[in-house]
């Protein structure tokens, strides 16, 4: 129940996300664009969502899609964030045919980092526009 909420949490905040950050476009005003990559184990993740909170506990936060390269951007406020990384495609798939079984999809992020008090990735978001890169163990 608490990998699905957080599952609904992080494409709720990526929507919201969208709203306000806009696609290819200077940042808005007070933002600055953040771009970096997501590895697993050296390789590029090849999905998943990127959230970030503010570490000080203000209402500042962005999502971002990750790229089948591990890319991802997203515009923020300047400051600390702490950072959670989702796969929205794992856990259980309906049946492919009546009175089948429902099929497992494993997370291809690992659970230690789905949740911002736990993953340990922190990103300081600042004007120097310097790719970062989060590297999943």
């Amino acid at each position: 129940m608490e990998r699905w909420r957080r599952l609904v949490w992080g494409v709720a905040a990526v929507c919201v996300g969208g709203l306000f950050s806009g696609c290819g476009s200077a940042p808005p005003a007070g933002k600055v664009l953040v771009t970096g990559t997501v590895t697993v184990a050296g390789k590029p993740l090849n999905r998943g969502i990127i959230n970030f909170g503010s570490a000080d506990g203000t209402s500042a936060m962005g999502s971002a899609r990750i790229s089948p390269q591990g890319d991802f951007s997203v515009h923020l406020r300047p400051g600390d964030y702490n950072v959670a990384i989702l796969d929205p495609q794992a856990g259980m798939r309906p049946p492919s045919t009546p009175g089948g079984r429902p099929t497992a999809v494993k997370s291809v992020v690992p659970s230690r980092y789905e949740s911002a008090n736990t993953s340990g990735l922190k990103l300081t978001a600042a004007a120097d526009g310097n790719p970062v890169t989060f590297a999943l163990e």
